[in-house]
């Protein structure tokens, strides 16, 4: 209520963010960025067969079609100036970074660091961050449906209670005696 202390991190911020990306605040960039990072990591794809790990992992997100660089531009390049949009890249509704390694320093699976959203790549110490409209536009395109209802846990049981009476009141029709 009072805040969050100088010199300390605002877990629930933290543990908001960390769920973004858990249901899908993520960019296949990211894997671009670090096998193009500084020792050149993925000439291979790690168990010694040669492949090529860009031809044989499926690295695309639901994040990066919503990633422009102008209208009509889809961009999942390292670097550049990316952003958030889900009309087609006509309209920029926040930027994104571009790369730990290669870009902005940044993992691209994050908006831009000048962001106020949620899902910008840190939070101070002695600061909170709230979910934005921004961070729930992006979850609503991804998949999260923000229109949908969750029925309260009591309709479920009176539901069942209904039907439960429903079948009690035919089974005792069909043993009453003619």
């Amino acid at each position: 209520a009072g805040g969050v202390p100088a010199g300390q991190y605002d877990f629930i911020s933290i543990a908001e963010h960390e769920i973004g990306h858990a249901l899908g605040f993520v960019s296949g960039v990211d894997d671009i960025d670090f096998c193009a990072g500084p020792a050149n990591r993925c000439a291979a794809d790690g168990v010694g067969s040669g492949v090529d790990r860009f031809e044989s992992d499926a690295w695309y997100t639901p994040l990066d079609l919503l990633r422009y660089s102008a209208s009509g531009v889809l961009d999942v390049r390292v670097g550049g100036t990316p952003y958030f949009s889900v009309d087609g890249g006509q309209t920029a509704i926040d930027s994104f970074s571009t790369g730990q390694y290669n870009g902005s320093g940044n993992q691209a699976s994050h908006f831009g660091a000048a962001s106020r959203a949620l899902m910008r790549p840190g939070l101070a110490t002695g600061a909170g961050g709230d979910t934005t409209g921004t961070d729930l536009a992006a979850l609503d395109a991804i998949g999260w449906d923000l229109a949908a209802t969750v029925p309260e846990p009591g309709s479920g049981a009176l539901l069942l209670a209904g039907l439960l009476a429903v079948g009690i009141g035919a089974r005792r029709r069909r043993m009453a005696p003619a």
